[in-house]
């Protein structure tokens, strides 16, 4: 599911708790970014730590530096099939995001975060943020 980046006052993006800074002790993050001309793809994977816990929700914020973002803002939400957010242990998410207009070496910041579900159901965050250039496959940490 993707909803705009938009920075309006109706805007839907809910922000991590820790911004830009590194936060895996709940979860860990697979990033794999590249590109094909003009077009970006951001490859992610979040997996609980605990075997006990699950991934409730991720969010993929993609901000390609001098470029408005529009539609780089990914939310994936796992919910039980009788429609509760409750999810069964070892739960995790992935997937795979396309985005458009994005010149290669261009400087992209990939923010990822979210929530895992303990086996009580209460809920912790966790986040991770790099930045690439597009092109290339180098990650590197984002600046507190």
């Amino acid at each position: 599911m993707s909803e705009p980046s938009s920075y309006g006052p109706n805007a839907r993006r809910e922000q991590q708790p820790v911004k830009e800074m590194d936060d895996t002790e709940l979860a860990d993050v697979v990033l794999r970014p590249y590109g094909e001309g003009s077009t970006f793809y951001v490859n992610w994977e979040v997996r609980p730590k605990d075997p006990g816990h699950a991934i409730l929700r991720t969010q993929v914020v993609v901000e390609p530096k001098g470029i408005v973002p529009i539609d780089y803002n990914i939310i994936a939400q796992c919910v039980s099939t009788d429609g509760g957010v409750r999810v069964p242990p070892g739960v995790m998410l992935r997937g795979e995001s396309t985005h458009r207009n994005i010149p290669p070496n261009t400087s992209v910041k990939i923010t990822v975060f979210g929530e895992v579900q303990f086996s009580d159901g209460a809920n912790g965050w966790y986040s991770y943020c790099r930045v690439v250039v597009s092109g290339s496959d180098v990650l590197t940490p984002c600046e507190a």
